[in-house]
């Protein structure tokens, strides 16, 4: 006799297969954003040294 919820295992195995597949998605989106978000953070902050490096010579 099989216990309740256990009849058809491969039907848990699609269940489990969708969310990872789910989850690999949200991974790889939320990648992409951290990936984008750094590249922002890399262009400020070189426009920030180029700014700072025309107040040094306009001082000098």
């Amino acid at each position: 006799m099989a216990r309740p919820g256990l009849e058809k295992p491969e039907r848990g195995f699609s269940v489990v297969a969708s969310e990872v597949k789910s989850l690999a998605k949200q991974t790889a989106n939320a990648a992409e954003e951290i990936s984008d978000q750094v590249g922002a953070v890399q262009r400020a902050t070189n426009e920030a040294i180029v700014a700072m490096k025309a107040i040094g010579s306009t001082i000098a």
